[in-house]
């Protein structure tokens, strides 16, 4: 019995050693960077224990990427187009 009890933790410590060398591989991989992986892990791990903060968090990485689109200007100011010498005028 105690073999057994033995071999589990052998076995248990022998994972945990893997787990950590495949870890650290794909963090010196990483074309982000060493630190890139942890930050993804511990975030994950926030979402994890508090979901609205993830939730929020989130939102404001939508906002950041939102395009406002602005209005075309009206043709208050008449142009004339010279396509033989390459011109635009716009008259003031």
């Amino acid at each position: 019995m105690a073999f057994l009890v033995v071999l589990g933790v052998v076995v248990a410590l022998l994972s945990a050693a893997a787990l950590v060398v495949v870890a650290g591989t794909r963090m010196v991989r990483s074309a982000d960077g060493p630190r890139a992986g942890m930050g993804d892990a511990l975030g994950m791990a926030l979402d994890v224990f508090d979901p609205a903060a993830g939730r929020s968090r989130g939102e404001l990485d939508e906002q950041k990427r939102r395009v406002v689109l602005t209005q075309t200007p009206d043709d208050d100011r008449p142009m004339s187009v010279d396509l033989r010498q390459g011109r635009v005028r716009v008259r003031r």
